[in-house]
């Protein structure tokens, strides 16, 4: 998932609805794989079909999406921070041991 996309399933994440332009891709994309679900004005059309508005709505899929890639990210500082750890450690062990 891109860095936009990330931020405005992000933004779903945090007010559960929104109305936004939806012309970009990352919209697209979150809509393509189901993160998000298209919210209906509850009017009909002369042949009985809801009338859609520009309102969105993260369903169940993009809470889920947004978590794993929420620890995914948590996961990766976390294991960036150890090896840098790891290395100081090493660093400051050889420079005690070659004194």
């Amino acid at each position: 998932m891109d860095k936009k996309s990330w931020k405005l399933l992000k933004k779903f994440y945090k007010t559960d609805f929104l109305t936004f332009e939806n012309s970009t891709d990352e919209f697209r994309y979150l809509c393509e794989n189901g993160f998000l679900a298209r919210i209906y004005s509850g009017k009909f059309d002369s042949y009985n079909a809801p009338i859609p508005t520009d309102n969105y709505r993260i369903n169940i899929n993009g809470k889920a999406a947004f978590e794993m890639e929420r620890d995914r990210r948590f996961n990766n500082v976390l294991t960036i921070v150890l090896a840098v750890g790891g290395v100081i450690t090493a660093i400051s062990t050889a420079v005690a041991l070659f004194k």
